[in-house]
């Protein structure tokens, strides 16, 4: 739980002058479209964010701004929902999806950004709402923050109801999924978790290249005046404290570094035989996963796959981008892919996925997903591993991985797989692997805030060589 900030009211500070407020309202509104259409088409914050920040024109600062209220508004919807409830008279949910979505970023920027003065936060939200939905809504939106900023949201506001319904509130979470990892986890560990997918994100940076150029990447973030540390397990591992504006650093322009959590970089290094080709990677884009597998073996043909033409392309410009010439782009469901049964030395099923296990990156997937998404997500990974498997050599090597932690598309995945799947057997891991992410023969469930890291499950097998 992340109390208001410090005394429980809201920031104020000096006026800015009148480019900056343009400017401000400008990511604003951006933030406010982000989550409108997020929320109306159900489809992940990124898929709408970039393509709606680069029409917007905004500038670097602005950009990162709007990027913090989107991230904020759906990291802590649940608790500004249920103190709106109580605010309205007609409750939250009679409200159009526009007005719900400002004044959750007005409460956002009130209660948990610490640099955003209150009357910031209520003129904007005022102004949007005048411009959008007319004067009408604008009086509401105003009576209604004017309120808050009177009278700060207490916790008898957020905790209302029982068990799971009233922690909904108070940790942001929907009330489904913290039933499941209560049962699961207990209660101070699903605790733990829901305050770790609450803090903002680090950066995790991959960087290309050897010992040497991990000391010149810190070097020059350091000089730039961002402090970067080392990972925790894997050597081409920097993570950055705080936040910086890196799709426009020239250190990911040239290839330097790629932007990739260490939990994910694990899927480059779990190998036994790093240097065992034939790759493939069929689901690979945006290609980090599969960029990281063709820079460890240059010499080793590596296929990217993924069913559409514009997520293809994205795997080619990470390519081109690393100067990876041995990694390969290509277009097909995983389903049916172009490549020959029984003939790739090391297949990678990055398979998709609730994203239930790295909602402190992704806020917005615990409001898009639900038991259903769960369900038809399962399905979806059973028939992708029956297919990977018929692509594995004898002797080779399947390495499933999802950042997810719900049993349907883990432990019921590797069951099933072992079931079906007679001439596999589970590969165990290299030593240096730790102990406390390691779950079984071949399985490792790293569960979110462990090390640093965000939740990921993963298993490998080995076909038998005869």
């Amino acid at each position: 739980m992340s109390p208001p900030k410090r005394d429980g009211s809201p920031s104020r500070g000096p006026r800015r002058s009148a480019a900056d407020r343009a400017d401000t309202l400008a990511a604003r509104h951006a933030a406010l479209r982000i989550l409108c259409e997020s929320e109306a088409r159900r489809i992940p914050a990124d898929r709408v964010r970039s393509p709606l920040l680069e029409r917007a024109r905004l500038d670097s600062r602005s950009r990162r701004f709007a990027t913090t209220l989107v991230q904020g508004a759906f990291r802590w919807r649940g608790r500004a929902d249920r103190v709106l409830d109580a605010r309205l008279a007609q409750g939250f949910a009679s409200l159009d999806l526009c007005t719900r979505n400002i004044l959750r970023l007005a409460y956002v920027q009130l209660f948990h950004l610490e640099r955003v003065p209150a009357y910031a936060a209520v003129d904007t939200a005022v102004a949007l709402a005048r411009k959008l939905q007319g004067s009408g809504k604008a009086r509401l939106v105003n009576g209604v923050l004017r309120g808050l900023t009177r009278n700060p949201p207490r916790e008898e506001e957020w905790s209302r109801g029982k068990g799971a319904h009233a922690l909904e509130g108070e940790w942001s979470h929907p009330a489904w999924l913290l039933e499941r990892w209560i049962a699961r986890w207990g209660m101070e560990e699903t605790r733990r978790i829901c305050a770790w997918n609450n803090a903002p994100p680090d950066f995790h940076l991959r960087v290309t290249g050897g010992p040497a150029e991990v000391a010149h990447v810190s070097a020059a973030l350091l000089a730039a005046g961002i402090d970067a540390g080392p990972g925790a397990i894997l050597p081409e591992a920097l993570r950055v404290a705080g936040s910086f504006d890196v799709s426009r650093d020239p250190l990911l322009a040239s290839g330097g570094v790629t932007i990739q959590d260490e939990s994910q970089m694990l899927a480059g290094r779990l190998w036994p035989d790093p240097e065992a080709g034939p790759v493939a990677d069929v689901c690979a884009a945006p290609g980090t996963k599969a960029s990281h597998l063709a820079s460890l073996a240059r010499e080793v043909p590596v296929f990217a796959g993924d069913a559409g033409v514009e997520r293809a392309r994205l795997v080619a410009k990470t390519a081109a981008r690393l100067g990876l010439a041995n990694l390969h782009a290509y277009v097909a469901d995983a389903r049916r892919p172009p490549l020959r049964p029984a003939a790739i030395a090391r297949l990678l099923l990055d398979a998709p996925c609730t994203s239930l296990g790295v909602l402190r990156r992704r806020p917005d997937a615990r409001w898009l997903r639900g038991p259903d998404t769960i369900a038809a997500a399962a399905r979806l990974q059973e028939e992708l591993l029956a297919s990977a498997a018929l692509l594995v050599r004898p002797g080779g090597w399947l390495l499933y991985i999802v950042c997810t932690l719900e049993p349907e598309e883990t432990d019921r995945q590797t069951e099933r797989f072992r079931e079906t799947q007679r001439g596999f057997g589970a590969e165990e891991w290299p030593g240096w692997v730790p102990g406390e992410i390691r779950a079984g023969p071949g399985i490792i469930r790293i569960l979110p805030g462990v090390l640093g890291m965000e939740g990921l499950y993963a298993a490998l097998w080995r076909r038998e060589s005869g």
